[in-house]
């Protein structure tokens, strides 16, 4: 690039050299010239806008130059500083070197004739230096630099090797020869028109015509010389596996949206479970005939299961602040295994399990615990679903030196070696996108040694895989015995005890509502209802109760703020 226009500032307090140095830069258009007379002005001026050059002389009203030099580091501009001394002043210039000074000159008679020159030829080498480190000291990134019609001038070594031509050889060419024409669409698209000069970033794939499938980001920087488009310096990075793993992170908040979705649809279905449940048994307790109780039982059993389900999606999908207490982990086991023996069944994998019936307690956290166990579980059904082959799953209980051994195990296809050492790296995964993150055995991994235990795999290709955690024993201190309460009053004597107490019962589902009213009213309570907060606090400012009965989640005002 030639004669390209430049901004110059000049600090010169006598009006007479101010003059002189006018004069010698005014019919050269390409410099345009600002002049100050203070250190403080000028130091306003370049932190208000870029210069390319900055001509001084030593003396100055307020500082001498060197003061100029300290104020020009602190504020991290980069341009070339010219500094002009009376005569050769041997202390002042070695002390303006010192403090970073790389060019000086004499104000003698032949000044005005030198100085345009010599500007030029600074401030172009200065940003041939610079572009020269930009397309140098870029790591990681590739750079290459085209002109005006589009053919590349440069290419350093990574954008060679990100096109596929390691040992070079893309310089002189069109760029259209070295990008996919999807690629190269985009890049036309991002060509600076109508004298736009900003800087434009996007993201892009299959960059080469012959190179596989890969992501690069491109930032492209358009050169102009007095408006006239020159060329485009471009930058790329390689993001594949930035992409990828925004894509894991996408997927990951995907399905902790449908574990949220599940947790409120099960919310919403257990009132009407419960509402079935109860008047089943209200049923059952008011009839005699036999057929009539044996339907009724069997709407008692299956809204019971319904129930089950439902308790364990709301306990499996409600978000848990980490909470460690004593657990046995042959129940925590049996909770994962209900919650998945239908999928199971329809899958054709049989469980077989034996547990250690005098395992001693752990100390641990249950839901997380429940989330490693289905991870577990999950992985190893799905794997064996790949082989086409009927699914067998073993689980394993035992003690052995101070430690609880759970072993799970599969008839699945195996791990190879290689991918045995990576299996619970974040974001590994071997399965497709639909089906997993890569993220399960990592929060597997990342649980059991929060819970100071160890996780590990042992496995051959074809052979299955076998799934080992170790976790500490905790011994507990004998409990205390409780001394058993007297035995409490007949229904009936009870009965008498509370037809004179004033229940307020608040809940926003009818079936709940009619419900605990018709028990409530049996056993002698006289009730009141309210199907909302407001309404509930309405009835509290003019009624007096013995006892609120609220659900917690209504819309409006809940049962917190009641």
């Amino acid at each position: 690039m030639t004669n390209e226009n430049l901004k110059l500032l000049v600090l010169e307090p006598d009006p007479k050299i101010a003059s002189n140095i006018k004069k010698a830069l005014q019919n050269h258009q390409q410099i345009t010239t600002e002049f100050v007379k203070t250190i403080r002005a000028a130091s306003r001026r370049f932190t208000e806008e870029y210069f390319d050059c900055i001509l001084t002389d030593f003396e100055l009203p307020d500082e001498n130059a060197v003061t100029l030099l300290h104020a020009l580091r602190r504020t991290g501009l980069q341009c070339p500083v010219i500094m002009l001394f009376d005569h050769v002043h041997i202390d002042r210039i070695s002390e303006s070197i010192l403090n970073g000074l790389e060019y000086y000159l004499l104000k003698t008679e032949k000044l005005g004739n030198i100085l345009p020159a010599f500007i030029l030829q600074i401030t172009g080498k200065y940003r041939q230096n610079r572009l020269n480190n930009l397309l140098t000291q870029s790591k990681g990134e590739g750079v290459f630099l085209i002109d005006e019609n589009l053919s590349i001038n440069y290419a350093n070594p990574v954008i060679c090797k990100i096109l596929g031509n390691p040992d070079g050889g893309i310089t002189g060419k069109s760029i259209s020869k070295i990008m996919s024409a999807e690629v190269l669409a985009e890049f036309n698209s991002r060509i600076p028109a109508s004298g736009n000069q900003d800087e434009t970033h996007f993201e892009t794939k299959s960059l080469a015509r012959d190179s596989s499938e890969i992501s690069v980001n491109f930032q492209v920087q358009p050169l102009f010389d007095r408006n006239t488009f020159r060329g485009i310096l471009i930058f790329i990075s390689y993001i594949t596996e930035k992409v990828r793993l925004r894509q894991k992170l996408r997927q990951s908040d995907k399905l902790s949206s449908i574990g949220q979705l599940i947790s409120g649809v099960a919310h919403e279905l257990a009132s009407p479970v419960a509402g079935i449940i109860g008047f089943s048994e209200m049923l059952l307790s008011n009839s005699n005939h036999v057929d009539n109780q044996k339907y009724v039982s069997i709407i008692k059993r299956e809204a019971l299961r319904c129930q089950k389900i439902v308790n364990q999606l709301l306990t499996f999908g409600r978000e848990h602040k980490p909470e460690k207490t004593m657990l046995q982990i042959n129940q925590t086991i049996h909770t994962i295994l209900e919650l998945m023996s239908y999928q199971l069944k329809v899958d054709e994998i049989d469980v077989t399990t034996d547990l250690d019936q005098n395992l001693p307690m752990i100390s641990g956290d249950d839901y997380q615990l429940q989330q490693v166990f289905h991870n577990l579980l999950n992985n190893a059904r799905q794997a064996i679903l790949g082989t086409g082959k009927k699914g067998e799953l073993a689980i394993e209980t035992s003690t052995e030196s101070e430690k609880i051994l759970i072993k799970i195990s599969d008839n699945g296809p195996g791990i190879s070696p290689e991918n045995l050492i990576k299996l619970f790296d974040p974001f590994f995964t071997t399965k497709d996108t639909c089906q997993g993150s890569g993220l399960g055995l990592s929060i597997c991994y990342d649980i059991i040694s929060e819970h100071e235990g160890r996780i590990h795999v042992q496995s051959e290709p074809e052979l299955g895989a076998t799934f080992i955690i170790e976790l500490p024993v905790i011994y507990q201190q004998k409990p205390v015995e409780i001394k058993k309460k007297p035995a409490a009053k007949s229904r009936a004597s009870r009965g008498t005890q509370k037809t004179k107490k004033r229940i307020l019962l608040v809940d926003d589902e009818t079936v709940i509502v009619d419900l605990l009213s018709r028990i409530l009213a049996s056993e002698g309570y006289t009730v009141d209802t309210a199907r909302s907060g407001d309404v509930a606090l309405e009835k509290l400012s003019g009624e007096n109760y013995d006892l609120i009965i609220s659900d917690m989640r209504m819309p409006g005002i809940n049962g917190k703020e009641i």
